[in-house]
């Protein structure tokens, strides 16, 4: 999977990408620590379908999710 970086002066870095899915995602890491994820419908890649704002240490609580190969059990908060 490819990813586009871009920074946005100012703001930050908005990190872009198309999984196998086909369903374009962003993520703009700024300035401030918070991440803003994006989910972009096929057909308008300017305006986002919907927007995601989590602060660091949400962000990095998903980021262990994602790279986690966990197998069953009960995930604690």
């Amino acid at each position: 999977m490819e990813i586009e970086r871009t920074t946005v002066p100012g703001t930050g870095v908005l990190h872009l990408c198309c999984p196998r899915s086909g369903i374009e995602l962003g993520v703009l890491a700024d300035n401030s620590g918070r991440r803003q994820l994006f989910v972009y419908d096929g057909d308008d890649h300017d305006v986002p379908l919907r927007v995601i704002v989590l602060d660091p240490d949400e962000a990095d609580q998903l980021a262990e999710m994602l790279h986690c190969r966990c197998r069953g059990g009960h995930a604690s908060a």
